[in-house]
């Protein structure tokens, strides 16, 4: 292909012809290590090393966080330690993988030094069936940046061979909790769905009630998620999803069931008349605001399907408002406004 210059300085650094394809397949004592270019919107953003050994147990290798650091004081997510003063608390191992594979594959000191190296430039290391892979970006075109990643490939040359056993039982019950809580999303979301479909509020008491009822909630119980996952996640990462994804929960089902129910479980809507106080023309619609039906009421906010606009102060409107379950009244169907004239 020869499109790639970047490539050419690497492929004569190791002996190949500079011939500028994107993908450059070298051979470290017998084993591959694949070099590719990395393209976004075909422009040139990084490359890949793939050094293809055996196969591996899914691992991923990181700079370690102070979320990490966090979650494991608070008990939530697990780590095997490896008794290396220098890799532990560096190093962020990820991975459902059984802890007698991770500390195989970790086990001799040069390896680790090898990740060490590896995370330090590339920030993640990757371990799978088809052996070890990092990211990098353009500046490690540069033959000498390579170089402190290649070599730290060749050390991973000899990386031993492990079992590759079940997951850890544990682990599944944080995936499940995640599991549990976007089903509760979809229902949430369909209560809000059914709820403005169907019931809509004349206002906005009912819904802002609720939302604010479903973040107290959220907030007061944010615990139970932790103990949920309490030393069966492989990263505060699940903690945080899984209070986030609650988070959406308990607002949305805090909106969307209370009118809901309020519309769902009333007596049948009467229909009644008044008059239009203001309007606001919209896309195909105009909004209106409507007198009240009967003193003491407020006033209610009514959007009448209206392609033309044609609607105006002191017209008539007739709709069918429910009185609502849970005292907030609502409007069912689309209603009909004509002139004063009419």
């Amino acid at each position: 292909m020869g499109a790639y210059d970047q490539m050419r300085p690497i492929a004569e650094a190791y002996g190949l012809p500079p011939t500028g394809d994107p993908t450059l397949e070298l051979e470290l004592e017998g084993v591959k290590m694949i070099v590719s270019v990395d393209l976004n919107s075909g422009s040139v953003v990084g490359l890949t090393i793939e050094l293809r050994t055996h196969a591996l147990p899914e691992i991923e290798l990181r700079r370690e966080t102070e979320t990490d650091i966090e979650g494991k004081d608070r008990g939530i997510n697990r780590e095997l330690q490896l008794g290396d003063s220098e890799f532990d608390p560096l190093v962020y191992i990820e991975t459902h993988a059984s802890d007698e594979s991770v500390s195989g594959v970790l086990a001799e000191h040069r390896h680790r030094r090898a990740f060490l190296t590896l995370i330090e430039h590339c920030g993640h290391v990757y371990l799978g069936d088809r052996g070890v892979r990092v990211g990098a970006g353009t500046e490690y075109f540069e033959v000498e940046r390579f170089r402190l990643l290649g070599d730290a490939m060749a050390e991973l040359v000899s990386i031993p061979r492990v079992p590759l056993g079940p997951p850890m039982p544990e682990s599944s019950r944080g995936v499940a909790v995640i599991a549990l809580l976007v089903l509760l999303f979809l229902v949430s979301l369909g209560t809000v769905i059914i709820g403005f479909g169907l019931y809509p509020p004349l206002h906005w008491g009912l819904p802002v009630i609720g939302g604010v009822s479903g973040f107290v909630l959220w907030f007061s119980t944010r615990w139970l998620f932790a103990r949920a996952v309490s030393g069966h996640a492989t990263s505060f990462r699940r903690y945080r999803l899984a209070v986030v994804y609650a988070f959406f929960d308990f607002i949305l089902l805090g909106v969307g069931l209370p009118v809901t129910l309020n519309g769902a479980l009333d007596a049948p809507p009467v229909r009644r008349r008044t008059k239009i106080t203001a309007v606001k023309p919209g896309d195909d619609v105009t909004h209106t605001k409507l007198a009240p039906f009967a003193a003491g009421e407020p006033e209610y906010d009514v959007t009448f399907n209206d392609a033309s606009h044609t609607l105006s102060v002191g017209d008539t409107a007739e709709v069918a408002i429910g009185r609502g379950f849970l005292g907030f009244p609502w409007k069912s169907g689309e209603g009909q406004a004509w002139s004063g004239t009419h």
